[in-house]
């Protein structure tokens, strides 16, 4: 199934709902649903300076 997280504020602020909506993602994708998180971005951030282990599916 795909699933998309969706946060109104910046992910790369490192919050209690940001590592939750991480931690969910990272549980959706150990049960094999294609997850991807959506949010408000910074140009020139790298993926590996984002939060959680979803730095690969970070769109």
């Amino acid at each position: 199934m795909k699933i998309a997280l969706i946060r109104r504020e910046y992910i790369t602020h490192i919050d209690g709902v940001n590592r939750f909506i991480a931690w969910l993602g990272e549980a959706f994708k150990k049960l094999g649903h294609d997850v991807v998180v959506i949010s408000w971005g910074f140009y020139g951030v790298n993926r590996s300076e984002l939060i959680g282990g979803l730095r690969t599916c970070i769109h």
